[in-house]
């Protein structure tokens, strides 16, 4: 008789189980050969939160400034030692190509999963006039989950976006350097205004890893009224026809 296959709600109970007994016998404390105690340290605390926790591979991975990929082999890595390492009782228990066989999810499913989070973060907030509560909703929203949407929404759409990069509100105001981005962000932040930075690493090693500061349209002016007061960044502002 062919045993039905599995849903992922099982799937993810019996790899909670399997990583809860090799932890408690031990099978993390043998760090795999060829690989740094920090990247196993690393790997160790990844495989916990993910398998153990609710954390998505995109938060944990931006916790250590890595990609949400990095952050997936990590997890793999993990539980492909733990496995190894424990008795052979729990690895006929539980086969390791069990926990290992699910591919990832496809990119446009993440695309689509990413932009319903922004929409419910938005709907949340919609009605919210408290800044704190608003920053905290933000925080909650993964990096990824931004960048996608701005990169994806709302094209051939009439419907305004409600998100909106930094760059694309100051640029007219001011003229500065990539590099000097995070003194606006800081400013902005420091008059209380809701802004959440998120950081994109490119397949192209030569190309650095890029950081946005987004925040939320309806506070566009908002933000440019707290920087157009701060002196700070009086030398990068734009001088207007009429003073020069």
């Amino acid at each position: 008789m062919v045993e039905r296959q599995r849903t992922l709600q099982e799937l993810h109970a019996r790899r909670q189980a399997f990583v809860v007994k090799a932890i408690e016998q031990g099978a993390y404390l043998r760090k795999p050969e060829g690989v740094s105690q920090r990247v196993w340290d690393r790997s160790v605390n990844i495989g916990v939160a993910r398998n153990l926790g609710l954390s998505t591979f995109e938060r944990l991975g931006s916790s250590y400034d890595k990609t949400w990929q990095l952050a997936r082999l990590d997890n793999i890595r993990f539980l492909s030692t733990i496995w190894e390492s424990a008795p052979q009782a729990v690895q006929e228990e539980y086969p390791l190509s069990e926990f290992l066989s699910p591919k990832p999810r496809a990119k446009k499913e993440r695309a689509c999963r990413s932009k319903l989070k922004v929409e419910r973060f938005l709907k949340v907030i919609e009605e919210m006039d408290n800044d704190h509560k608003v920053q905290e909703e933000f925080d909650h929203l993964s990096n990824r989950a931004i960048i996608r949407y701005c990169s994806t929404y709302p094209k051939n759409s009439d419907r305004p976006n409600r998100i909106t990069v930094l760059k694309d509100v100051i640029m007219q105001g001011f003229r500065y350097s990539p590099r000097y981005a995070h003194l606006f962000a800081d400013s902005i932040g420091r008059h209380g205004i809701p802004i959440k930075k998120a950081r994109r690493s490119l397949s192209n090693p030569k190309i650095p890893v890029q950081n946005y500061y987004y925040l939320l349209a309806r506070d566009s002016q908002r933000a440019l009224n707290a920087l157009e007061t701060d002196e700070a960044l009086t030398p990068f502002k734009i001088l207007s026809l009429e003073a020069a």
